[in-house]
């Protein structure tokens, strides 16, 4: 069926298909949950669950009551207000009264004539200070309770909530119901604070939100500004009028229908509309936003969620998306020039274009869609969505565009020349002038610069902050750096300690060992509060023995051991050990904080920690394996990076070898790969030589400038084999290629660095810089390939005494298909 001819049916089927994918987005869901980065069948994830059913270990939520007097926490009316608001915390649907710690359920340890004396802290109200001080004299007698429930200088008292992951409530929702509680319960002298990782990936969540509504809008006005920029089809003075109408227009639905009238988005949405004039941008404009709804209607529909990565696949594709349009109308209005009717110049300027459009569109979903081939179902995901949204654009571009310009009178287009000033196309072609003179010098310049990237890359290290990639004002934030600083830490790290035989735990000189690894852990100031069964047995054995400091130690007696453990459950809670000790005394759980989540140092600590369990432990015979929300985070964060460099290497062959076999030139598909592994020399020769990690984001940078920055070189080449076939000499078809696709490919450049850009103003800084990263990427790329492509097709040319033969084109009959595709004729 030809397009042109059977354009009204086109655009209908088109309009369908979007309703029914729109109509699917109510069902898109987000999940900004960091476990789901590991699958399910990996070790670390099937032994971190089993540990989590053996010691009841949950995420844990902190809300941090922080005073700033003289006794900090410790007076009446503080200790009064924590006791209040745990019991307030325990009352929220979906939190379990005993998974629930503070001061207030906290028991002291105390020696007496008839044994062990274990009661609370305080279980009455207060009355004077003193008593609060002497509250604050038994908490520091119980040293595993500091930098726990309270801090070491007294300023802060903690209740700690675990919310466990296979509960009915989301942690993320408990931590939001902790929140609101606690905004709602005021503590006189006091502000209250609430972190740990469920308050962080409830607070990712409400960003990957902000972004979606605040940088879609915007990355969409900046595209339709570009494309204006570089299709102009209306004078001044009719874009103010436009701007006058549908400003006010605007402002009366927002004062109608918003209590608080959204001003930067009805700004934007004025601007949109007033530029949002002529087929140079409305048409490519409508094509993007079209495979945005596809692709995320398709994602709704087959139930896959959006993970954090998700949240960039609209600004992905609004620029990714534009390419293909924008070398469709470029060619189409020079088309325009040799007085053909509206049909045939969109035929005729389809058959130049199909080719280029369809190797850029397989071979940038081919870049994107490798991630698929991955083990992480997050980047699967993300792969998958923007392969298939890259080529509905793809298709769209190949059938809703054309059969929409046929439907355009003539008479409508504006001329090139009236379009816009040829010194653009001049200075290009001067430009391919001088590339083709000093093709030698140009290309040893571009190797030299490479070299240089390549050896200040040798500096690159990978490090990411989970939690510092939030928004600098995020409350989550604000309290992990004070828990990180002033309590024990937030980043909590396992260690599952397993004897050979049952009751083996009892064992003075594995009590000796496992308490060995944790003191000398804790020497580390990166290392926060540390505990273990063996801290009780201490301090247990020092009240019965008169409280002596030289007494707090293990006993050297198993038996001993097993009779302060029997009394610690006859006389106190005896569910304060569970998440320490199973009930068969075989396995037991040493608990870290780490005051930092940065990858780099959380890599030491575990390094530092297997070196002393197997110094300390695993010599004894114990078994011991380190897991947690640390080693989890640690597990994901290299997942990432190495399954991004091994998509990248698996991306850059599958890309390269699809177009060695369609262009079917081994020296061409050479070529054509120089654009993005030139990019990515720069990028991480850069990111080496100043000192940018390279995190999860910052490894899909060069990835993404394989699959953009190819389709410059693909363009550029299609147009030099055309003009070679028609016979023009290599010379003149560099500069011929530079003056037309080379300003499609300058226009193509700018919609993607500025539609990057826009993630530049992210709130996150990660996303920031992110954006800026890959908006400089995108620069590079492109200037390569205008720089350096044309240098090597000039050199190859000249040396190819055959060199129509090595570019020839497709064979004559795919030429024909594409005669009956877009024509409904054969050729």
């Amino acid at each position: 069926m030809g397009v042109v001819r059977h354009r009204v049916v086109v655009v209908v089927v088109a309009a369908l298909l979007t309703a029914g994918f729109a109509a699917g987005l109510t069902q898109l869901r987000m999940d900004p949950d960091s476990e789901a980065y590991v699958p399910q069948h990996h070790p670390i994830r099937r032994f971190w669950n089993e540990a989590r059913d053996s010691f009841g270990i949950g995420r844990e939520i902190i809300v941090a009551v922080e005073a700033d007097g003289p006794e900090g926490v410790f007076t009446p009316e503080i200790l009064a207000g924590v006791a209040g608001l745990t019991d307030a915390v325990k009352e929220i649907d979906g939190v379990n009264e005993g998974d629930v710690r503070s001061l207030t359920d906290a028991e002291a340890v105390t020696g007496t004539d008839d044994g062990l004396d274990i009661e609370p802290f305080y279980d009455e109200p207060l009355t004077s200070q003193d008593q609060a001080r002497s509250v604050r004299g038994k908490v520091f007698e119980n040293p595993v309770y500091v930098g726990r429930l309270v801090s070491e200088d007294g300023s802060i008292a903690a209740i700690i909530v675990s919310a466990d992951q296979q509960g009915p409530v989301e942690p993320s929702e408990i931590y939001r119901r902790v929140a609101e509680r606690v905004a709602a319960h005021e503590i006189p002298g006091t502000r209250i604070l609430v972190g740990g990782n469920p308050a962080i990936e409830y607070w990712f969540g409400r960003q990957m939100a902000a972004e979606l509504t605040e940088l879609v809008p915007l990355s969409l006005f900046v595209v339709i500004a570009v494309l204006f920029l570089c299709f102009p089809s209306a004078t001044p003075m009719v874009l103010l009028r436009r701007a006058a109408l549908i400003a006010v227009a605007a402002i009366a639905c927002s004062l109608w229908f918003f209590d608080d009238v959204p001003w930067t988005k009805v700004v934007l949405a004025v601007g949109a509309g007033t530029l949002l004039t002529g087929p140079g941008v409305a048409l490519p404009t409508l094509i993007v936003a079209t495979s945005v709804v596809w692709t995320w209607g398709l994602q709704a529909l087959l139930g896959m969620p959006v993970y954090v990565a998700g949240t960039m696949v609209p600004a992905l594709l609004l620029a990714i998306g534009c390419a293909d349009g924008i070398h469709v109308l470029e060619r189409y209005y020079e088309t325009a020039r040799e007085g053909l009717s509206a049909e045939q110049t969109v035929v005729a300027a389809m058959l130049e274009v199909w080719r280029p459009v369809v190797l850029t569109s397989i071979t940038t979903a081919v870049g994107f869609g490798s991630l698929v081939l991955g083990r992480m179902a997050v980047y699967q995901v993300f792969g998958f969505t923007l392969a298939f949204g890259i080529l509905i654009a793809m298709l769209l571009s190949l059938s809703v565009l054309p059969a929409l310009l046929a439907m355009v009178p003539l008479s409508k287009v504006p001329h090139p020349q009236n379009r816009r000033r040829e010194f653009l196309p001049s200075a290009l072609a001067g430009l391919g002038a001088w590339i083709e003179r000093n093709r030698i010098g140009v290309v040893g310049s571009g190797l030299l610069t490479a070299v240089v990237f390549a050896v200040a890359s040798a500096w690159l290290f990978v490090d990411y902050s989970w939690v510092e990639s939030l928004e600098p004002s995020t409350p989550a934030l604000e309290a992990d750096r004070v828990l990180r600083s002033k309590l024990g830490g937030t980043m909590p790290l396992n260690v599952i300690v397993r004897a050979r035989e049952p009751e083996g735990i009892k064992d003075p000189v594995l009590l000796r060992a496992m308490d060995s690894v944790l003191d000398d852990l804790a020497r580390d100031p990166m290392v926060g509060d540390t505990r273990s069964l063996a801290e009780y047995v201490r301090r247990m054995n020092k009240a019965m023995n008169g409280d002596r400091p030289e007494e707090l130690r293990i006993p050297a007696s198993r038996d001993l051991v097993a009779q302060y453990l029997l009394l610690y459950s006859l006389s106190g809670d005896a569910s304060e050990l569970d998440d320490m000790v199973d009930y068969a005394y075989q396995s037991a759980n040493l608990s870290v904080l780490l005051r930092t989540d940065s990858m780099r140092e959380v890599e030491r600590g575990i390094l530092e920690t297997e070196r002393l369990l197997d110094l300390h432990v695993r010599s004894l015979g114990a078994s011991a394996t380190i897991t947690g929300p640390a080693v989890f985070q640690y597990t994901v964060l290299n997942m990432i990076v190495s399954s991004q460099v091994a998509s990248l290497l698996t991306a850059a062959s599958l890309v390269f070898g699809f177009v060695w076999l369609l262009l079917g030139s081994l020296t061409v598909a050479l070529i054509c790969m120089l654009p993005p592994v030139f990019t990515s020399l720069v990028n991480f020769g850069v990111m080496g030589a100043i000192g940018i990690p390279l995190g999860p984001d910052r490894a899909m940078v060069s990835a993404i400038a394989l699959g953009i920055g190819i389709d410059y070189s693909i363009h550029l080449l299609a147009h030099f084999r055309d003009l070679v076939e028609r016979g023009e000499e290599v010379d003149a078809a560099v500069v011929i290629a530079m003056r037309t696709t080379g300003r499609a490919i300058l226009f193509n450049g700018l919609v993607v660095v500025t539609g990057f850009a826009v993630l530049g103003m992210s709130r996150s800084p990660t996303n920031a810089v992110f954006g800026w990263m890959i908006a400089g990427n995108m620069a590079v790329a492109c200037v390569a390939a205008l720089i350096l492509v044309p240098a090597c097709v000039s050199i190859i040319g000249h040396l190819d005494s055959d060199g129509r033969r090595s570019v020839s084109s497709f064979p004559r009959s795919v030429r024909a298909a594409a005669l009956s595709l877009f024509c409904g004729r054969p050729g």
